[in-house]
């Protein structure tokens, strides 16, 4: 038998438990039918859901921290780039100093429909959370449509469909005029939403984004505006440009995937790259990206900046993957409440300056900021309706 402990606790588990759950976790591994088999019959047992639950914080700690030996926060990026490259994306090594979390809550197939997770916070998730039916579309007569499940289809004033899926709009058009008709769609804090255009370019949008876009495409550039993040993948039209304006920056592409970062209160825009070829302006300078590129412009500066290292971050919001490098508190603290629509404050300045990176694949706030607490000299509450984040003493 094995004996861990977290806080007060003590988990008793089996040992071929243990290497059942770290073969599935950690390495990621498929099971025999045979441990498939164990592992069935183990969770039917009164209570070791529940110590399934604490094994799970315990090894991220663990994990995240780098205090179990088989762990140190170079191999974790190794890690992290392993299953990047999956996606065909590259992350640089960083510092030795990082921290790197493997958020185990939800990302195990195996763990998924049986796991009844004790709350830490009021739980709130991107995928249910309610303000994402806030999701609104604004059309060209300046009518507002809050988009929900009830409505399945819409006709604009040039004749184009939209039909409504789920999280998705889709528009099919058989306009020819040139007269251009536009729709606006907003995204609130805690959503998301895809939407396949009329050429059949397909746009994820990120919470607390907007974009403004022709319901039709018809001559020569398709252009289109937005404000805070989105992932774009452009459908080939070697007759036609493509053109996003976010902010400053203007973003030139032809048969590509790539993404636009551009939150007004965040000191810089992002442009990176995944396939094809953008040409990144801002004024009379531009650069012309490669796969895997990533032009930062400080708004401050006024400077331009090329990496390589940035790519893998733009893209895996997209897949519900929250990743922070290097990140202060505050910074995160942001983000928390751009995605989950919660409000964090801090009990202090020090606070808002502890750094934390890692990748969390999760999308349940209490989980996240569980994971965060577990691995960053900081303890959390929740008063009303907000998060307090001070130093852990």
């Amino acid at each position: 038998m094995s004996n861990l402990r977290l806080g007060s606790n003590n988990i008793h588990m089996d040992k071929d438990i243990i290497n059942i759950l770290k073969k599935s976790f950690i390495s990621q591994q498929s099971l025999t039918s045979e441990e498939q088999r164990i592992f069935d019959e183990w969770m039917k047992e009164a209570g070791n859901r529940q110590k399934l639950y604490e094994w799970q914080r315990l090894e991220s700690a663990i994990y995240a921290l780098g205090t179990s030996r088989k762990v140190n926060s170079e191999e974790g990026w190794k890690k992290i780039n392993k299953r990047i490259r999956r996606h065909h994306l590259r992350l640089l090594p960083y510092a030795a100093a990082a921290i790197v979390v493997l958020c185990l809550g939800t990302a195990i197939h195996l763990l998924t429909s049986q796991v009844a997770t004790p709350p830490l916070l009021s739980s709130v998730n991107r995928q249910e959370n309610p303000v994402t039916k806030q999701v609104t579309l604004t059309l060209s007569t300046g009518r507002q449509i809050p988009l929900s499940d009830s409505l399945s289809t819409m006709r604009e004033a040039n004749g184009t469909d939209i039909q409504i899926t789920g999280n998705q709009l889709v528009y099919n058009t058989t306009d020819s005029t040139s007269i251009p008709v536009y729709n606006t769609i907003t995204i609130p804090r805690g959503g998301e939403y895809k939407l396949v255009l009329a050429d059949h370019t397909i746009v994820w949008l990120n919470s607390e984004s907007q974009l403004t876009y022709p319901v039709a495409f018809n001559g020569d550039t398709r252009e289109l505006r937005l404000k805070g993040e989105a992932f774009f993948e452009v459908a080939k039209d070697t007759t036609s440009r493509f053109i996003v304006k976010a902010g400053e920056i203007e973003v030139e592409a032809l048969g590509t995937t790539f993404n636009v970062k551009a939150y007004q209160e965040d000191r810089e825009l992002t442009t990176t790259l995944f396939e094809g070829k953008v040409r990144t302006s801002v004024g009379k300078d531009e650069v012309i990206l490669k796969p895997d590129e990533s032009l930062s412009f400080d708004k401050s500066s006024r400077r331009m900046i090329v990496s390589d290292d940035l790519a893998a971050y733009a893209r895996m919001w997209k897949d519900n993957e929250l990743v922070f490098k290097g990140a202060t508190m505050e910074e995160v603290a942001v983000m928390l409440d751009r995605l989950y629509n919660v409000k964090v404050r801090f009990a202090s300045e020090k606070v808002k300056h502890y750094r934390f990176s890692g990748v969390i694949k999760n999308n349940s706030l209490d989980n996240v900021i569980e994971l965060i607490s577990l691995t960053a000299p900081i303890m959390y509450k929740k008063v009303g309706g907000e998060i307090i984040i001070e130093e852990r003493k």
